[in-house]
């Protein structure tokens, strides 16, 4: 086939201007587009758009962090090669990245910034471990917000274990741990926590409840709370321990902030081996739980109350359940006030108030200690125990193996108003503090108030060693002290007119009873204050201590059978030394003070035994005669030893005797009783004043 010139040269130059056409086509242009700004929540997926950079075919994409507070290694940037890579912000702040766009060498770059800002949303069911971090910068704003109820569920933990933790609680949401399940702020080992703060707003959110799981909170802060109740709970607070049991691992320097009800409600047993300390509470009352509860709690580093709280509210078990026991002492905190909501047994070390405790007890509430009782207050920060809002109580019964009593610098109030009917007690009467035996100081107290006696040493035969020294007593329906013959010594080893007995007329500030041996040293009681003697007295036989009454003693015996019958035997250097004064007679009369009404004293002594009597007054005995006498007599005398020339009885009255005034025995010595210079005075015996048989 021949080919026509014409046309070869026709397609030739179609071919020249095809050509020529596509090389003077322009390129596509190589322009990088990072894409527009972004504002996200942290913990979301964000994803960045290069989609709209241009250039020739094949051109690649390359993307880089450059810039921001979070390092690279914590944001997750994956496919750094595609148009669109991905990250997650862990935390709030800003993130800047760049976009390189490359075609054959021919380089475009543009950047683009995304920020972060906002908390996580929370709530409903964990169904794996949650560590809260800081994702939020600022104090203020939170890392996390709790949505709906946050429930930690048994095998969960929700843990915070950076500092600067934000959780933010909405209106009628709240935190709860289950069974099983375990809340923690503890990073490492450690357990002194790190700062996490659990709030919400004014109107509040419902706290946290520890629903028989694990809590280990130190350095937290809990704010708003308690403004609502978890479903099976009677009562709202900031943090409940409820459940089958709580298990406290830590929780101490915790700070409780405008709490809508108590910052720790205890529903439940805790088991734990850690210290509730050094947490500041905000309520006005702080703390509601048994009282077994205070055994987690350290004097020396005790927790802090509000400027202002009414009082810490602790429930006993009753009267028929032993609250502590084995060596574990109840110990409320000092400078702190409580109110306890029944009966309290203690057993164990017993009860132990700290300086400047205050105690509010339930109308007809007391307390039984079986080892000791201790209120520890000082002149600068006194402690009290008193009903609350005056309400009466029975009072303090210290018994037991360890029956210690050091009560310093404390008001007793209200106390003695019926029995203390714990712990199968068998009390014999009403008081503010009762004890059987024991040892220790009962010193500069008040006892106001009182319905029956203020202090009561009830057992009749063993020798009391407490002390008591510089206490007042006032507005008291019996005697202020309660105690045995054997015991005033001990009670009074100080001049008592150290104490303040403002009793009512009749009312005696000391009753004695129980048949003993009356020895060493009484001393006065104040004014016209008086012992009332409900029972005869004997001087101890054989014995070189002697019964010394110094001035202003006043014995007051009961009306009837009862008598004074001193005894002084063989060996009695001194039987009974009377030191009178003549502003501060010692005196001895009967209850109702008419002739007769009582029987009187009998001076025994044989061998090297003697008297010393001076400034005594003595009056309506005679009522019949006592052992060893042979005449009704306000005195009988019997001597028959040596020493007569110690023998005084000077400066003194004796009157109103319904038989003699003094009687010497057959074969007694005379000392001459009726002797002008004993300057002795003798009115209205019915029988003469003296008779030497």
């Amino acid at each position: 086939m021949r080919t026509s010139y014409l046309g070869t040269f026709i397609f030739g130059i179609l071919a020249s201007f095809i050509i020529s056409c596509s090389d003077n086509e322009d390129p596509v242009p190589v322009v990088a587009s990072a894409g527009e700004s972004q504002v996200v929540r942290p913990e979301e997926l964000v994803t960045l758009d290069g989609s709209k950079s241009t250039g020739p075919e094949g051109f690649t994409y390359s993307w880089e962090y450059r810039e921001g507070d979070v390092p690279e290694s914590d944001i997750q940037l994956e496919n750094t090669n595609s148009a669109m890579p991905t990250f997650i912000p862990p935390k709030g702040a800003t993130y800047l990245f760049e976009l390189t766009i490359n075609s054959n060498g021919v380089i475009s770059r543009d950047e683009v910034v995304v920020t972060a800002s906002g908390g996580i949303d929370l709530g409903g069911v964990l169904t794996e471990d949650l560590d809260l971090v800081d994702i939020e910068p600022g104090e203020d704003v939170p890392d996390y917000i709790v949505t709906e109820d946050l429930i930690v569920p048994q095998g969960i933990t929700l843990s915070a274990g950076s500092k600067n933790v934000f959780v933010h609680f909405e209106s009628g949401t709240g935190l709860i741990i289950e069974k099983g399940g375990r809340l923690t702020n503890e990073f490492g080992n450690s357990i002194a926590g790190y700062d996490v703060v659990f709030s919400g707003t004014e109107t509040g959110w419902k706290g946290i409840f520890i629903d028989g799981g694990r809590i280990n909170l130190s350095a937290a802060t809990i704010q708003n709370a308690g403004a609502g109740m978890h479903t099976g709970q009677a009562e709202a607070a900031a943090v409940t321990f409820g459940g089958d049991t709580t298990y406290m691992e830590a929780f101490q320097g915790n700070m409780y902030r405008n709490s809508l009800s108590y910052d720790l409600l205890v529903e439940s047993p805790v088991s734990t081996n850690a210290y509730f300390q050094l947490n500041s509470f905000s309520f006005r009352n702080p703390v509601k739980a048994p009282v077994q509860f205070l055994e987690n709690y350290i004097s020396n580093y005790p927790n802090i109350d509000p400027e202002v709280f009414d009082y810490h509210i602790f429930i006993p078990s009753g009267a028929n359940i032993k609250d502590t026991v084995d060596d574990f002492t109840l110990a409320f905190s000092g400078s702190s006030k409580y109110y306890l909501d029944g009966d309290l047994w203690v057993g164990g070390n017993g009860f132990r108030a700290g300086e400047g405790c205050t105690i509010y007890m339930k109308e007809g509430a007391g307390i039984l200690s079986e080892g000791g009782v201790s209120f520890q207050g000082n002149s600068s920060n006194p402690c009290e125990i008193q009903g609350l809002d005056g309400a009466d109580w029975t009072g303090i019964a210290s018994l037991g193996r360890l029956n210690q009593i050091n009560i310093r610098y404390t008001t007793i109030d209200g106390a003695g108003h019926g029995l203390i009917n714990i712990g199968g007690l068998s009390q014999e009467a009403p008081a503010a503090l009762y004890s059987d035996n024991g040892n220790g100081g009962v010193d500069n107290n008040i006892f106001k108030n009182i319905g029956g006696f203020g202090y009561y040493h009830f057992d009749t035969t063993i020798e009391s060693s407490v002390r008591v020294v510089s206490c007042t007593f006032e507005g008291l329906n019996q005697a202020a002290i309660r105690t045995n013959v054997k015991s005033v010594p001990r009670l009074f080893l100080l001049d008592p007119r150290s104490n303040t007995f403002n009793m009512s007329t009749g009312v005696p500030a000391v009753l004695v009873q129980g048949s003993d041996f009356a020895g060493d040293t009484w001393h006065g009681l104040g004014g016209e204050n008086f012992y009332y003697i409900d029972t005869h007295i004997q001087g101890p036989p054989n014995s070189q201590a002697g019964w010394t009454l110094n001035p202003g003693v006043k014995l007051i015996f009961r009306d009837g059978d009862y008598y004074s019958y001193y005894v002084g035997g063989s060996g009695v250097v001194q039987p009974i030394r009377i030191n009178g004064s003549a502003s501060e007679p010692v005196v001895f009369d009967s209850e109702s003070g008419t002739p007769g009404s009582w029987g009187g004293i009998l001076l025994y002594s044989v061998g090297d035994g003697w008297w010393d009597i001076n400034h005594f007054e003595i009056r309506n005995g005679g009522g019949f005669i006592i052992p060893n006498a042979t005449e009704k007599a306000n005195v009988s005398t019997y001597h028959t030893g040596f020493y007569t020339n110690l023998i005084k009885f000077t400066n003194s009255t004796i009157e109103n005797s319904d038989g003699w005034g003094i009687v010497v025995e057959q074969n007694s010595f005379d000392y001459g009783y009726d002797d002008p210079s004993r300057n002795n005075t003798f009115n209205n015996n019915s029988s003469g004043d003296v008779l030497v048989k």
